[in-house]
């Protein structure tokens, strides 16, 4: 009897452990978990599943409980950054952006200590105590483990139910998760066949051409568009210079390595297979066939998908190749050192507006001390500062081009946008989520040549075209409509999602 006891008993205090942590979480976060007539069924699942566990043999019993108590910590430290949760096509992100990744969670050290404190100290209890009497059952362990393996399994036939929701306890919604990943990576994939895309060459092109980079650089927050921040004081001044326009644009992307990939191959349709593994639309490519010097100087560290594009530069910088502490300034020397007196094409990948924001902006940049216990505050005024220094980078960047072409257009456009915990944002932080909000970036273009300039909202995907027009191609793609355009998710071939948008209705929307 005492051993049935020590088996109950096991199971309700780990049941309001992790209760508990989703408790706390919602106290400190606010719309973490909201309770609801779900929530008892809940609590009784919860107690099964730790009952059941309470039955496996010892180590795999250790195991399996702190892998639910890990779940629910993780889910936590994700939350407190992002204020969202963690989706099955996260999990592909880890090893591809697991620098960014650690980068960015610098901004809540003090969340994920904690965290770290509470999850060594559970698990330390739980091993001290691991020598309790409990009943153990081969047949439940059985059963069990063959029961995890039937998950993934319900969520290929049911893949809706396993979608994240704020009524369901942290550590089902990361289970639920890493199921959907595990049945996408098994899932056959749907190829299409698209029309080939067709490269002409044209007699006109600029004898300079400029393509900017930004980091995570929202539209909705720059004062070029927006008249209640004031964080442009050098691109105001170009405001009524014709040679200056600036406009709004939606991203090819949700994430650096996808935008980037799709930007510089000129890729529309996210599964386009021709477009994805050959170089027939390299914008790199193309401008070094067609006689220009081509230059990728970059503060940022590439991953492998912007790596497969960018070997057709002749120059190739990057962070690695700088003196630490890099900051774009940087960027501003080594385009003094090019000789613009011949036909160039050169890209600059900025990094300012990478979060921790204020990790990437100097000190000279930076408006006051900034407070981490009103998160919210601290997000948007260490954006607003590095709002700032990019305001600053792109004009000197503009002025001194300027001065050293007589035949130059520099066209500015962002990875993809970033999300600031605002209504709008639907309250949430960061990129790296299929939303419209995490693609909304600036349009911005410095040229003494006659060129088209769009009117209203473009895209990542008509901004290559252009840019290619300025470089002597034509790019004639016959599965396009010139309405209807695509946002990828986190993967370059579409199977991390994407959505199909109508660029009439969003101009209007936005």
């Amino acid at each position: 009897m005492k051993k049935i006891y020590n088996n109950l008993l096991y199971a309700v205090i780990l049941s309001i452990l992790l209760i508990g942590i989703d408790f706390i979480a919602n106290y400190f976060f606010g719309n973490f978990f909201i309770v609801s007539k779900k929530f008892p069924q809940q609590i009784l699942l919860t107690l099964l599943l730790f009952f059941t566990i309470s039955f496996l043999y010892r180590k795999l019993r250790f195991f399996m409980t702190t892998l639910f108590i890990s779940f629910s910590l993780i889910e936590v430290g994700y939350y407190a950054f992002f204020r969202s949760y963690i989706e099955s096509y996260h999990f592909g992100l880890i090893f591809k952006e697991f620098n960014d990744i650690i980068d960015s969670m610098a901004s809540i050290k003090m969340e994920l200590t904690i965290l770290t404190i509470i999850f060594t100290l559970i698990i330390y209890i739980l091993y001290r105590y691991r020598d309790l009497k409990f009943i153990v059952s081969k047949r439940v362990t059985i059963l069990f483990t063959i029961f995890l393996l039937l998950i993934p399994i319900y969520a290929y036939i049911r893949p809706n139910i396993f979608l994240t929701s704020p009524i369901r306890l942290s550590y089902l919604n990361m289970t639920y998760s890493i199921s959907l990943f595990i049945k996408d990576i098994f899932s056959p994939k749907k190829e299409k066949i698209y029309r080939s895309y067709i490269v002409e060459k044209r007699d006109k092109k600029i004898k300079n051409v400029i393509l900017i980079i930004g980091e995570s650089l929202s539209y909705k927050y720059m004062e070029l568009f927006n008249k209640s921040y004031n964080n442009n004081p050098y691109l105001r001044k170009l405001k009524t210079d014709n040679r200056f326009s600036y406009s709004r644009a939606i991203s090819s992307g949700v994430n650096t390595p996808v935008s980037i990939f799709s930007l510089l191959k000129i890729k529309r349709e996210p599964d386009n297979e021709e477009i994805i593994y050959r170089d027939k639309t390299n914008i790199l490519k193309l401008a070094r066939d067609n006689g220009y010097k081509t230059y990728w100087l970059s503060t940022q560290e590439e991953g492998s998908s912007i790596s497969s594009v960018i070997k057709f530069a002749n120059v190739i910088k990057m962070r690695k190749d700088f003196i630490e502490p890099v900051f774009d300034d940087v960027l501003l020397d080594e385009v003094d050192k090019i000789d613009f007196s011949k036909k160039s094409f050169v890209i600059l990948h900025l990094r300012a507006n990478h979060s921790p924001y204020e990790k990437y902006t100097p000190k000279r940049f930076i408006s006051g001390d900034y407070s981490k216990e009103e998160y919210k505050k601290y997000k948007m005024d260490t954006y607003q500062d590095s709002i700032r220094y990019i305001d600053y980078i792109l004009y000197n960047i503009f002025k001194k081009i300027e001065q050293k072409s007589s035949e130059f257009v520099i066209y500015f456009v962002s990875d993809h946008g970033e999300r600031l915990g605002t209504k709008s944002d639907n309250f949430k932080y960061g990129h790296s989520e299929l939303d419209m909000e995490c693609a909304k970036v600036p349009l911005l273009i410095y040229s003494n040549q006659d060129i088209d300039r769009p009117k209203q909202m473009t895209t990542h995907y008509n901004i290559s075209k252009m840019v290619a027009n300025s470089i002597g191609y034509r790019v004639i793609n016959p599965n396009e409509d010139n309405r209807h355009f695509y946002l990828n998710g986190v993967s370059n071939d579409g199977n991390r999602g994407f959505i199909k948008f109508n660029i009439l209705t969003i101009t209007n929307l936005f």
